[in-house]
């Protein structure tokens, strides 16, 4: 139910030539926004990126396409901790100081296996070129709808690891 109201949404906002920042949309690759769109299929992953000319955001989707298929193999979380003291005695004045640190983030591994990500592989692509209203910028939205499966997971051999 939330899938087809999301849809509805998405459907109705772009059948009315707006993107989601107050743009009119002047050229699409479609007459009308594919259905997988404002979806997230359980056998892939739905990436909408936006740039200031297709190449460029056919560049940034493949990244988010990689980036989002490494991140759920291979993350990691990282946690480091610091801390620290310091005495001082000047002249019977003893002053003292304490310090404490932390860093935690999400890292992903390095994984040279993962293979075969490419925008040829895509079930499906849709763009936008779309005109800013209050500054006349003109920007492309690009959407793929990429499957992911076990092939893009390529286990490494023992003279890859």
């Amino acid at each position: 139910m939330k899938r087809l109201l999301l849809l509805l949404i998405g459907t109705l906002l772009l059948s009315q030539g707006v993107c989601a920042q107050k743009a009119k949309v002047i050229e699409k690759s479609e007459k009308s926004a594919p259905g997988w769109l404002y979806s997230q299929p359980d056998d892939g992953i739905v990436v909408d990126v936006e740039a200031s000319d297709l190449s460029a955001a056919k560049d940034k989707a493949l990244e988010e396409i990689a980036r989002r298929i490494i991140m759920a193999v291979a993350t990691n979380v990282v946690h480091s901790t610091s801390s620290s003291a310091r005495h001082e005695n000047t002249d019977g004045n003893v002053t003292e100081t304490e310090t404490f640190g932390f860093d935690t983030r999400i890292a992903s591994a390095r994984i040279p296996f993962i293979k075969g990500i490419s925008l040829t592989e895509a079930k499906g692509t849709y763009w936008e070129k779309c005109r800013e209203n209050k500054s006349n910028r003109i920007f492309y939205r690009y959407a793929v709808l990429y499957h992911v499966s076990y092939t893009h997971l390529t286990l490494p051999t023992n003279r890859e690891v």
